[in-house]
């Protein structure tokens, strides 16, 4: 019954499709990682990250072609989270997170270049290849900024980066 009661929590709290976190995934360890960033005086680096031009993928070849991308995507970004402290979920739709507790912003903002780069490397489908825009935002000491902040800001981040051309990374 108790190895049930599991299963159910991790399906509860994990994106079938992607096998990441998702939104009520991502809440529950978010808080706990950052309490413990904030306890320990470690830094932060929240990423909020976009597929651009999502809606075209589906549109011009289909919701299955659009799940292997969604897949593809998560695929990429969770293997840029090397340590057992870097979060990655599906945030929403075509949207991702990843949280880097205690990482350098430049090694950050090389995993960032480099899922960046290998999208551009190799086509999803049919030669389309995938471009994302990332708003990102680093904090030297967790304690000095909420949960809320880290969302917000780098939710404005991202929406920069898409106004701006989008497959950019804005700090």
């Amino acid at each position: 019954m108790q190895g049930e009661k599991d299963h159910l929590l991790e399906d509860a709290l994990t994106d079938e499709l992607t096998t990441l976190y998702n939104r009520r995934g991502f809440n529950q360890v978010f808080k706990q990682t950052l309490k413990y960033a904030q306890q320990n005086h470690q830094k932060i680096t929240f990423v909020l990250c976009d597929i651009d031009h999502f809606k075209r993928i589906n549109d011009k070849f289909g919701h299955t072609v659009g799940d292997f991308a969604l897949i593809s995507v998560a695929a990429n970004l969770k293997n840029h989270a090397r340590l057992t402290s870097d979060i990655v979920a599906r945030y929403g739709g075509e949207e991702f997170t990843l949280v880097f507790i205690n990482t350098d912003l430049r090694k950050v903002l090389d995993r960032l270049n480099s899922i960046r780069e290998e999208f551009k490397k190799n086509p999803v489908v049919k030669d389309q290849h995938i471009t994302m825009s990332f708003g990102v935002v680093y904090a030297e000491d967790a304690r000095s900024i909420s949960a809320e902040e880290l969302i917000e800001q780098a939710d404005k981040k991202l929406y920069q980066a898409k106004n701006s051309g989008r497959d950019k990374i804005i700090i």
